[in-house]
């Protein structure tokens, strides 16, 4: 038989890590009440600068598609009433997930969140381990010494993988107006902020990039949600969603529905 190089057995580290990436990463995000936190108006829809400055949970989707029992919820984001939000990623969660946890929505949210992160984190620590228990295979085809410091590196990874903790974290947003021709109307609106994601690293042994970017960490993206808002409540099951074109709120089923801002709206840039 061959013997397998050791080029192979870092392409067969980068394919476990491709296919590991495409796993669906099972999350949970959600409100603390059925509500959730967005205001009623008996006069007309609620800005979006009003919404978001309500205490709530928000579910983000397929914008492209429509409230359903088997949409897919991408990620919710927790809106604290005093202009900051923390995002959660989700991953197969569905909307028919939320409906016995409506009453302690935020509260199910951050749980389910820690407990996947935990998961995930298991699953990294495990397919490391997998390559070093692998490494001892090749030893025949790479010096002792570079075998040595690759040995090094792939337990220095699964080090901080399993030593890196759950958090949340918050961080403040704007909202966007762009205006219409006249400089006067609202055209379109979108709620700008940043979420922290987590990085998990390669897998294999890939050499010849910087180590700190093949190691586990979290990191902050720029983040954008442009705000179209819905037509009308939508139902799944006894819960009522309402809010923009794939980023939706708990409501009353009376629920007015929602708006873009005035361009005058203090506290809003504009254009």
């Amino acid at each position: 038989m061959k013997a397998i190089s050791r080029r192979g057995f870092v392409k067969l580290g980068a394919s476990s890590a491709a296919m590991l990436a495409m796993t669906p990463l099972l999350s949970a995000c959600g409100n603390g009440g059925s509500t959730g936190g967005a205001p009623l108006a008996s006069s007309g829809p609620v800005s979006a600068s009003k919404a978001f400055a309500q205490k709530g949970v928000w579910f983000r989707f397929n914008d492209k598609a429509a409230v359903g029992k088997d949409e897919e919820i991408s990620s919710a984001w927790i809106f604290d009433g005093e202009g900051n939000v923390a995002y959660y990623p989700l991953g197969d969660m569905k909307f028919s997930d939320l409906r016995d946890e409506t009453e302690k929505l935020e509260e199910f949210v951050k749980r389910s969140s820690r407990e996947s992160f935990e998961s995930r984190r298991s699953e990294q620590s495990s397919i490391i381990q997998g390559s070093i228990d692998m490494l001892p295979n090749f030893s025949d085809t790479i010096p002792a010494d570079e075998f040595s410091s690759d040995m090094d590196e792939m337990n220095r990874r699964k080090s901080i993988v399993d030593s890196l903790e759950y958090k949340d974290f918050s961080h403040g947003y704007t909202l966007h107006v762009m205006t219409d021709g006249s400089g006067n109307a609202t055209a379109s609106e979108s709620l700008e902020t940043v979420r922290t994601i987590v990085k998990w690293g390669e897998y294999g042994l890939n050499f010849g990039e910087e180590n700190n970017k093949n190691t586990a960490r979290y990191e902050d993206e720029e983040y954008t949600i442009e705000l179209i808002p819905a037509s009308a409540v939508q139902d799944v099951y006894d819960m009522h969603f309402h809010g923009f074109r794939g980023f939706v709120t708990l409501v009353d089923e009376k629920h007015p529905g929602f708006a873009l801002d005035d361009s005058k709206t203090d506290g809003i840039e504009v254009d």
